[in-house]
Order: structure tokens, then sequence, then C-alpha cells
């Protein structure tokens, strides 16, 4: 008489939990899903504005690079394309040290 001690077993009722864990537990799923989801979706758009957001300082450090080459390269052109001054004090220095290194030369036999 050891099975008259036992709780009767409701089935259906146990049948019926099972049930709604299953659809309790599909729900959080699909939850789960969304979040997911929408959290792939947003990790997407933050690589998208990072990516626009180097782009964009990128292209304007290339233009400032390019600006300051060509300014550099202007100079240069300026500095090369202009004649050497020629200064008459200059030429008289010249004739001078030329002189002095004759006689040094020649012993100051000029």
């Amino acid at each position: 008489m050891a099975s008259l001690d036992r709780p009767p077993i409701d089935v259906e009722a146990a049948i019926a939990r099972v049930l709604a864990a299953e659809a309790a537990a599909v729900v959080a799923l699909q939850a789960a899903e969304v979040d997911a989801q929408r959290s792939l979706e947003a990790a997407r758009a933050r690589v998208r504005r990072i990516d626009e957001h180097t782009s964009e300082r990128l292209q304007r450090m290339s233009l400032r690079i390019e600006a300051n080459c060509a300014r550099e390269l202007a100079h240069l052109a300026a500095i090369t394309a202009a004649p050497a001054p020629i200064f008459e004090h200059d030429v008289n220095r010249l004739m001078q040290v030329v002189d002095a290194l004759a006689a040094d030369l020649t012993g100051g036999a000029g």
C-alpha cells in the first residue's frame, strides 16, 4: 500500500507547467535576439561614425601636408629664382683677400 502514501500526480497540470515554461523560454529567447540585434546595429553605427570621423581627419591632415609642401616648394622656388645680389663692397673685399693671398704666396713681392 505504498502507492497510497504518494500524492496523486496531476499529469495535465505538469504538462501545462512544461508548456508554460517552454513558452516563457521562447519569449525570453526572442527578447534576447532583439536585444542582440539592437546592440549589433548600435555597434555598426558607431563603427560607421568612427570610420567617417577618421576619414575626415585623414583628409584634413593630407590637405594640410599638401598645403605646407606647396608653400615650402614656392619658397624654395623663389629663393632659387632670385638673382644673387652683387654688392660692390663684396667685390672690393674679394679683391683685397685675393691681393693679400697673392702677397702671402709670393712672399710679399707683388
